[in-house]
């Protein structure tokens, strides 16, 4: 396998820049995702990797390779798309081996080589029918075998799961990691659901629409644990977690007290604060009643939702509407109830209202 390299990166069209000034490092067999909302970029740096869309300046290297002026065909790399791009007059087998036939590969060890794919992704008992007669799973495996039985530097993965009901997903999500586990493979994942990239990536590139930074798209890369729970800026933080986090407005002394409703709290800052702050808070790290452990906020329920493992409860507040995730064991307040609810002091994070990026603490966390 290959570890892939974008230096500088721009692409535009004409006078609309997409992409700018990204700089990415993706290590030999790594499992990395792109995610990001419409726009941000993510699966036009898919194709550029591919040799199938042009960029304006940077450098892209695979395996050390400088292959920025290759043709696709010599950059040793498979693409999965969203519409599996099968040939619907061929049986899976054709499908299959097709690109090893147009290389001109001996039959036998063609047939050898589909055979061990398709049993590696459960089509052992499809290959003789046509893609009409599949499941959009099975097309999907299908459009996996095809790119399996090349072997590749680098797998390129455009959303290949947006065409599948919720269970497919699930399923598919499970069965692409224990195949990079398997293959031992460098693969690059482009999607716009948060929670595909939480539960595949081994590191994930959160990319945001060139217009909310203006200098770049890359808001973050890290591995899901660090990028959930120290968001680099506001963008990250609103956008990976599903119920959002919650976010408002509060004022600093400048120093080291950021007040919350009616609340002082004391906070251990790196620099001085600014008078502007913005607070935010995962929804499970609020929790019902008074405590010690941080500011408390008086609401009304406006709704619930229960969700069968946990119960979302949507409560409006002075200082904006906040989300609680609790627990299905709990008791849930239902709608019009009053609340008060405790805002965990050691899970509470800190953004620049202006510029919008987080402040570091000093954590006091246990």
């Amino acid at each position: 396998m290959a570890n892939v390299s974008l230096r500088n990166i721009d692409i535009a069209y004409g006078p609309v820049t997409i992409v700018k000034s990204l700089q990415m490092e993706i290590a030999d067999g790594e499992f990395t995702v792109l995610v990001g909302p419409s726009g941000c970029g993510k699966s036009t740096i898919l194709r550029l990797i591919a040799g199938l869309e042009p960029h304006s300046g940077g450098d892209i290297f695979i395996d050390e390779n400088n292959v920025s002026a290759a043709n696709p065909a010599d950059r040793n790399v498979a693409m999965v798309f969203q519409n599996y791009a099968l040939y619907p007059n061929m049986t899976v087998f054709e499908n299959i081996s097709f690109g090893m036939k147009i290389r001109k590969i001996d039959a036998t060890e063609i047939d050898h080589a589909v055979r061990e794919v398709a049993k590696m992704v459960g089509l052992t008992d499809h290959l003789h029918k046509r893609p009409g007669r599949l499941s959009g799973g099975q097309r999907q495996r299908v459009a996996l075998a095809r790119a399996i039985v090349r072997h590749p530097k680098v797998f390129l993965f455009d959303e290949p799961l947006s065409n599948l009901d919720a269970e497919f997903r699930a399923s598919i999500r499970l069965e692409l990691r224990q195949l990079h586990k398997k293959l031992g493979a460098t693969m690059i994942y482009v999607t716009h659901d948060q929670v595909e990239a939480m539960t595949m990536g081994d590191k994930i590139a959160v990319l945001a629409p060139i217009a909310v930074k203006g200098t770049h798209n890359l808001m973050q890369y890290d591995t899901p644990e660090v990028i959930y729970s120290k968001p680099t800026n506001l963008f990250v933080a609103r956008f990976i977690g599903s119920p959002k986090m919650n976010t408002f407005e509060a004022e600093s002394s400048g120093q080291a007290t950021i007040r919350i409703g009616d609340q002082d709290i004391a906070v251990k800052v790196k620099r001085p604060l600014p008078s502007k702050v913005i607070v935010g808070i995962r929804p499970e790290h609020v929790v019902v009643g008074a405590h010690a452990e941080g500011p408390t906020i008086t609401g009304r329920v406006a709704v619930t939702e229960n969700l069968g493992h946990e119960r979302l409860v949507f409560t409006e507040t002075k200082i904006g509407p906040i989300t609680q995730r609790a627990s299905d064991q709990t008791v849930c307040p239902t709608a019009g109830d009053e609340l008060e609810l405790t805002l965990l002091r050691h899970r509470l994070h800190f953004f620049d209202a202006v510029t919008e990026e987080r402040i570091e603490m000093v954590s006091d966390a246990p």
